[in-house]
Parts: structure tokens; C-alpha cells; sequence
């Protein structure tokens, strides 16, 4: 369990690193093939972070595995906290809707955590 743990953390970390990447890219000047390239390089990992949070959200071990990793509930956080920065009205309307999604459903981990945590001094 804790290998599939730590690979859980590896990918959400390398998932997160390519979203925070093609957005900063995504920002500057580059030709149209370019800005294609990692348009659709957001879009792909941003899919890809929501099936694995929503996958780790809808298992029961993986939940469990989430809350007990500090590491990941960083790495979600730090996530957040960097999609709530960026300004995304230079992203195609899908995109948009993609990252909203993406912050929904880490939201909504976060405040499962925070539940979690509160029951166990009640």
C-alpha cells in the first residue's frame, strides 16, 4: 500500500507540475503551433488530475490513503492555491470550464479533510 501511495504522489506532483507549466507557457508569446501544443497539453492533464482525484475521492482505500499523506494533501493544496492565482480568460472556454472543475473537486477534498480532522477531537 504505502508503493502505491508514494506512486500516487509521484504522478499527482509530475500532473501538477505539467498544468502549472503549460499555463505559465500559455501566458507568454509563442507561435500558434506552439500555443497549440500546450493547449493540449493542459487539457490533457487537467483531465487527468480530475480522474485521479475523483478516483482517490470515490475509493474507499485510496481516501483513506489520501488523508493519511501529508505529502499529497500539500501537493493538492499548493494546486489550488496556484489555479485560484492564475488568470484564465486567456484559456479556450474548455480549459476554463476544466480548471473550475479541478478546483471544485479539490475543494472538495479539502473540505473532507478538515471534516475528517474536526471529528477526530469530537
Amino acid at each position: 500500500m504505502e508503493d502505491d501511495l508514494r506512486q500516487i504522489i509521484h504522478n499527482f506532483r509530475s500532473i501538477s507540475g505539467l498544468i502549472c507549466c503549460a499555463i505559465d507557457l500559455l501566458e507568454g508569446k509563442l507561435t500558434e503551433p506552439d500555443r497549440k501544443e500546450f493547449r493540449d497539453m493542459l487539457g490533457r492533464n487537467l483531465l487527468y488530475a480530475q480522474s485521479m482525484l475523483t478516483d482517490l475521492s470515490s475509493s474507499k482505500w485510496a481516501a483513506s490513503a489520501f488523508y493519511r499523506s501529508d505529502e499529497l494533501l500539500i501537493e493538492s493544496s499548493r494546486l489550488l492555491n496556484y489555479l485560484h492565482a492564475k488568470n484564465r480568460n486567456n484559456l479556450p472556454d474548455h480549459h476554463q470550464k476544466q480548471m473550475a472543475s479541478l478546483i471544485q473537486t479539490l475543494l472538495f477534498i479539502r473540505n473532507w479533510q478538515a471534516e475528517v480532522e474536526l471529528r477526530q477531537f469530537v
